[in-house]
C-alpha cells in the first residue's frame, strides 16, 4: 500500500540520497512510498509478490516504461559502436532503444529505455530495478496517457546533473530526481532503493 512520504520519515527510515534531496529542496512534494520486507536475501517469490502489489496499486489503465542510464565515459566511435547496457537474464517483449547523450567534447553518457507491455514485462522490470546496487542508476515511469518517446528523452536529458570536480572536469553523472520533477509534468517517477541482502524493497514514488 502507498503511503504518504512525512518529514519525519528522513530521520526514522533509509532514504536515498536523490529522493531526500527532492524533497529537501520541495518540502511539500507529494512523495509516495511502498516498500516490501523480506528476510535474508531477495528471493523468486518476493519479486514476484512485490510486483503483483505494485502492479495492483497502480497497474490499471497504465503505460509503463524502463529508463537506465550509464556512466560517464570518454566518447569514441567504438564505444558509440559497442555499448550495451547488460540484460543478460531478463527477457522483454520491447527491444531496448539506446540514445547516446554528448557531455561535451570528451564524454557522453547512454540512456536506455524500454516498453513495458504485459504483465511479465512489468515483473521483469521490477525484479531488474532491485537487482544491482541497493541506489540504482534505473527507474520506472509511468503514465494514465501513451508515452510521447521524444518527450521521455528530453526528461532524462534535462535530469542529468554533471558532479564536476574544483578542476571543472566531471566526476560523475546523476539523474536528478529535484531536475526531473520540473520536468516531467503528469508523468509519475518510480525510483527504486534496496533489493537484493537490502532486507526491503523500497520504491518512492512522486
Amino acid at each position: 500500500m502507498l503511503r504518504r512520504l512525512q518529514k519525519k520519515d528522513l530521520k526514522t527510515i533509509s532514504i536515498p540520497f536523490n529522493i531526500k534531496s527532492l524533497f529537501e529542496t520541495e518540502p511539500n512534494i507529494d512523495i509516495e512510498l511502498m516498500d516490501y520486507d523480506y528476510v535474508e536475501n531477495a528471493k523468486e517469490e518476493d519479486y514476484i509478490s512485490f510486483a503483483t502489489k505494485l502492479y495492483a496499486t497502480i497497474g490499471k489503465d497504465s503505460h509503463f516504461m524502463l529508463a537506465m542510464y550509464s556512466n560517464e565515459m570518454k566518447d569514441s566511435r567504438l564505444l558509440r559502436k559497442s555499448f550495451s547496457f547488460n540484460l543478460e537474464g531478463y527477457v522483454f517483449s520491447e527491444r531496448i532503444e539506446n540514445i547516446i547523450v554528448s557531455l561535451n567534447d570528451k564524454y557522453t553518457v547512454f540512456l536506455g529505455l524500454i516498453s513495458i507491455k504485459t504483465d511479465e514485462d512489468f515483473k521483469t522490470a521490477v525484479k531488474f530495478l532491485f537487482s544491482g546496487t541497493y541506489d540504482s542508476k534505473n527507474i520506472l515511469i509511468y503514465s494514465r496517457e501513451s508515452f510521447d518517446k521524444f518527450k521521455i528523452i528530453d526528461l532524462l536529458q534535462n535530469s542529468l546533473e554533471q558532479i564536476k570536480n574544483r578542476y571543472g572536469d566531471i566526476q560523475k553523472i546523476n539523474l536528478s530526481m529535484t531536475l526531473m520533477s520540473q520536468y516531467k509534468k503528469d508523468i509519475k517517477v518510480l525510483y527504486p532503493y534496496g533489493g537484493t541482502d537490502f532486507g526491503s524493497f523500497m520504491i518512492f514514488m512522486f
